[in-house]
């Protein structure tokens, strides 16, 4: 209902998602630490992962980018992923197991993961 109320001031229409029949979960990935993203995560298993119909990333960096130390949170968030399937379970397992291959220090992660949130 809020954002029904904020939206419609701002002249944005909110719709319901399409029914696909797919559970789907979206995890920020942020980093404690200011590195350079390619310290921080494999982006050449990233271009594999873009295959998979059932895993999405929004990257907000490149592997050599300069880190900016901003008071932003958004200077520690190097992307997002998100991923689909059948049932909640499989959706985390997925999450978990796209984590494990692409993070390259999780003990940095801000929101670390663990397979059954």
């Amino acid at each position: 209902m809020d954002d029904a109320i904020m939206s419609a001031g701002c002249g944005i229409q909110v719709f319901p998602p399409v029914p696909t029949g797919k559970h789907g979960i979206m995890y920020p990935v942020y980093f404690q630490a200011l590195e350079t993203p390619g310290n921080l995560l494999y982006f050449d298993e990233i271009e594999k992962l873009k295959a998979d119909s059932d895993v999405d990333f929004l990257l907000f960096s490149r592997p050599d980018d300069e880190v900016v130390d901003l008071v932003s949170n958004f200077s520690q968030q190097l992307c997002t992923v998100l991923t689909f399937g059948e049932t909640r379970e499989v959706v985390v397992k997925k999450l978990t197991d796209v984590l494990q291959l692409i993070v390259k220090k999780p003990e940095k992660l801000t929101y670390p993961i663990a397979n059954g949130i």
